[in-house]
């Protein structure tokens, strides 16, 4: 988890540069989903790979 949380801000950072949107909004429902990438997928109405 450390290592994601130090190297994913650099991520979303350079795709927000880049003009990508919606990566923050991603990364703070993948930390309120505590990790779980299966709780966040359902909580967005996704499947796993959808996400």
């Amino acid at each position: 988890m450390q290592q994601f949380a130090e190297s994913e801000p650099e991520t979303v950072l350079a795709a927000q540069a880049q003009g990508a949107e919606g990566y923050w909004d991603l990364l703070g429902r993948y930390l309120d989903a505590g990790g779980n990438t299966a709780a966040m997928a359902r909580s967005g109405y996704l499947s796993r790979p959808a996400l």
